[in-house]
């Protein structure tokens, strides 16, 4: 009789530490995932404002190195508001040299 107990109780408990175990797995991956994009983003942002500053030096092709570049990692992270100003930078600076 104590045997049955036994094996019910610690079938109780491991069918309780085993989600937990798995939430708890899945809660590293996600962040792990989170620093990741935050670092990208942060790289992102900085590669924009490079680009900016690259444009406002008048070094319209190193502007746009930057750009893609920080349009990729917006594109990875999938910020689309980023993404989008990226796209519409390169493209006005395209079409100001004439590149269509």
């Amino acid at each position: 009789m104590k045997s049955k107990v036994f094996a019910s109780g610690l079938a109780i408990v491991l069918g309780f530490l085993s989600p937990i175990g798995l939430v708890a797995g899945v809660s590293e991956v996600a962040i792990a995932q989170t620093t990741v994009e935050s670092e990208k983003k942060l790289e992102a942002d900085q590669l924009s404002q490079q680009g900016y500053q690259k444009y406002k030096a008048e070094q319209v092709d190193l502007a746009i190195n930057h750009w893609e570049k920080a349009l990729i990692l917006y594109t990875e992270i999938q910020d689309l508001n980023q993404e989008y100003k990226m796209l519409q930078a390169g493209n006005y600076l395209l079409f100001f040299r004439h590149v269509y």
